[in-house]
């Protein structure tokens, strides 16, 4: 058989394949050189800084490399600098329910009825970072005025004694419909007055760098509302509710917790041991503070010591009613009031209040004679000397509402926290 001729590569095929292998050596200079493993060394990454090691020794051909266990490295591009705990402090003055007594509505036809009705607040309101009571009146001055509607007058004296936030979660609210709510809304908005329980129960302020919640609430309505009343804006207390309400303030980063519940008897300071137990209860959820009205009789106070969720043991300040700041009292339990001014610091790094000090201050709320007038007045009784200086018709009243605030003061004062 003939073989075939023999066959031999081109020249240009020779030049192709010459060209190729070119292609790859260099590639794979490059390559080694880009990732760092030239002739120079490795590189080493220790505490955060890049090192050049030049003398790697070369391992043999069958030389196992030693394998050490080192710790894990950790880079950090900036020092951890810890934060520094502060401590900060306000002062909280709170007292009871206002409404407008008949004979102030009566004067103010000539802007009168209200004017110097509060004598000598400014010890209980003047050095307040909040300065906080109940509104249990509307002020629509375009329908008559009752015990619970009265001239937006009445907020100017609250504000002159100075009071800047108002509660008006009451069972009054909306006696004369959410019209007669939006109206007195309106109202304090144009006296730059804050105010809570309106619609939305919880209201956060920030207070010297406290971070402060407001958590206001009714037990009910009065009977005069409608029974088709729409009661989806207004805080009716429910546990479930305050509980819920108490934990999205400290997810929304409360350090102060304050609850402010409309409960308790009409004209009675006997507490009951259902209060007692919801006091409990949302002292134990977080609030700091749990400060009662609608009773207008004062009440007793009392510290909790109360252990939460995180194991740790809280305080918490509790008063069941301060009494009225201002109303038509018709009994010597209603004309005695009060004015709780505490002191409160917030420290965070333990993340806890401390109440520091605290004033009890007596309220004495009557009737006196001026100038041929009967006028109310509200007046500071807490200066013993004072009060013997005060018309004789209203000097044994006050006397009394003084020594009544007093004993309760006293219980606070001398009691020891109630461990919970």
């Amino acid at each position: 058989m003939k073989n075939g001729p023999k066959r031999s590569l081109s020249s240009g095929t020779i030049v192709f394949l010459c060209l190729t292998a070119g292609i790859i050596v260099i590639t794979a200079l490059f390559l080694l050189t880009i990732s760092g493993k030239d002739l120079s060394g490795r590189q080493n990454v220790t505490d955060g800084q890049v090192q050049l090691d030049a003398d790697i020794p070369e391992l043999a051909v069958d030389e196992e490399p030693e394998i050490q266990t080192e710790q894990p490295i950790r880079i950090s591009l900036l020092p951890d600098v810890p934060e520094e705990p502060e401590i900060r402090q306000l002062t909280i003055s709170v007292a009871g329910d206002v409404t407008a007594p008949r004979v102030a509505r009566d004067n103010t036809e000539n802007d009168t009825g209200f004017a110097d009705i509060f004598v000598n607040l400014d010890e209980a309101f003047g050095q307040a970072d909040i300065a906080l009571c109940t509104l249990e009146t509307m002020t629509d001055d375009e329908i008559d005025y009752d015990t619970y509607n009265t001239s937006p007058l009445l907020l100017d004296a609250l504000k002159s004694t100075g009071i800047h936030y108002l509660n008006l979660a009451t069972e009054h609210m909306i006696d004369f419909g959410e019209a007669g709510l939006d109206i007195t809304r309106a109202e304090l908005n144009m006296r730059g007055i804050n105010y809570c329980g309106a619609s939305d129960s919880v209201q956060m302020l920030s207070v010297n760098g406290i971070s402060v919640a407001l958590l206001a609430y009714t037990y009910g309505i009065s009977e005069v509302v409608p029974a088709n009343q729409d009661l989806s804006g207004i805080p009716l207390f429910s546990m479930d509710r305050a509980l819920s309400d108490i934990a999205l303030a400290r997810a929304n980063g409360a350090n102060l917790v304050i609850v402010l519940p409309h409960w308790g008897t009409k004209n009675s300071g006997d507490v009951t041991d259902a209060m007692r137990e919801t006091a409990r209860q949302l002292a134990r959820a977080g609030a700091d503070m749990i400060i009662g009205s609608h009773s207008n009789v004062v009440s007793e106070m009392e510290m909790l010591k109360v252990e939460r969720a995180d194991g740790r043991t809280y305080e918490a300040l509790v008063c069941y009613s301060l009494g009225a700041l201002l109303m038509e009292a018709r009994s010597e339990e209603n004309a005695a009031g009060m004015v709780l001014s505490t002191e409160i610091q917030y420290d965070s790094g333990k993340r806890q209040v401390t109440f520091l000090a605290r004033k009890i201050i007596p309220l004495y709320i009557g009737q006196t004679t001026l100038e041929g007038n009967r006028v109310w007045r509200v007046i500071n009784i807490s200066d013993g000397a004072y009060v013997e200086t005060l018309n004789a018709d209203i000097r044994e009243g006050a006397q009394a509402a003084r020594a009544r605030v007093e004993q309760l003061a006293a219980g606070l004062e001398n009691g020891n926290a109630e461990t919970d």
